[in-house]
């Protein structure tokens, strides 16, 4: 490939640790602004995402100016091992790339030969997608096309390309115009397919003739982040003495702080004493998680 031909032994990024901002979501991870290089785009952030069935996706924040000649470049070692990727420094072990021409609206994919030691293009699968705006360029994958990895490491880089040479664009005293981020090794990715964990889970008393409701707050795996609910996400049930009752309303979130899905149901003035069990579901991207109460009502 022209571009990465370019940068080969150009650029050397050495393997080593990143650090995220305090409190920010594990699958967020931030770029210094301003740290470009001429023209290249400013790399801010990559942040991804996972969903039930295994498919995962890269946003990479990089404003990318109108008709500018410029690219991005994601390198994925999916394995997380420097020896079996390219053994190039700059590419950091990568097992995968991706690449985006702004201008020409054109996307390049190729996977590391380790008994050729070259890049070789390939396809992959049928639901590979990417698409680009001012703000970046979005990148969809499935694990399988990443050898049904769990961990990888991944790196980014931006650039700036001087079609009268065919080369990437230098400034007078001999820099490329490029961005890297991060600036050291790659960050650390969690590619497993998106669970849902239980955080928060409360319940109103069970009184005949009232109100019942059950709250559930679900964190996402990929993100450590609060599910934040809505219509469609939420699924409710409810059965008294063995009888199933339908909600009094629509399911809805919990006033607070933290985002919680409610469902609230109307309980008969005679089910005093009767079993009563509610399961509150909730799902997003292709995960779900159900929690189940069960009591008697008084």
């Amino acid at each position: 490939m022209v571009i990465l031909a370019c940068v080969l032994g150009a650029l050397a990024i050495v393997a080593g640790a990143f650090a995220r901002a305090a409190g920010s979501p594990t699958n967020v991870f931030t770029d210094p602004t301003g740290d470009t290089v001429g023209l290249s785009p400013d790399i801010t952030g990559i942040d991804y995402s996972t969903t039930g069935a295994g498919f995962v996706t890269f946003h990479v924040a990089a404003a990318l100016a109108d008709g500018s000649d410029t690219f991005v470049v994601l390198y994925i070692d999916q394995d997380d091992n420097l020896a079996t990727g390219s053994y190039a420094p700059d590419s950091a072990g990568a097992d995968v790339f991706v690449e985006y021409d702004h201008l020409a609206n054109q996307y390049d994919t190729e996977r590391w030969d380790a008994t050729a030691r070259k890049w070789s293009e390939v396809t992959l699968g049928s639901d590979f997608s990417i698409s680009s705006d001012e703000d970046g360029v979005t990148i969809g994958i499935d694990r399988k096309d990443l050898g049904d990895a769990t961990h990888a490491k991944v790196s980014v880089f931006t650039g700036a390309w001087d079609a009268s040479v065919g080369a990437i664009r230098q400034e007078s005293d001999g820099s490329l115009d490029v961005d890297w981020a991060p600036d050291d090794g790659g960050y650390d990715v969690d590619l497993s397919p998106l669970t849902l964990h239980a955080d928060q889970q409360t319940h109103t008393a069970a009184k005949a003739g009232k109100r019942f409701s059950v709250s559930l707050a679900a964190l996402r795996s990929d993100s450590g982040q609060y599910v934040s609910t809505v219509a469609g996400q939420v699924a409710c049930t409810l059965t008294v003495g063995g009888k199933h009752v339908y909600p009094a309303s629509p399911p809805g979130v919990l006033p607070g702080s933290v985002p919680a899905a409610r469902c609230t149901w109307q309980l008969g003035k005679k089910t005093k004493g009767k079993a009563l069990t509610a399961v509150i579901t909730v799902s997003v991207d292709g995960a779900s998680l159900s929690e189940r109460y069960s009591t008697k009502v008084h």
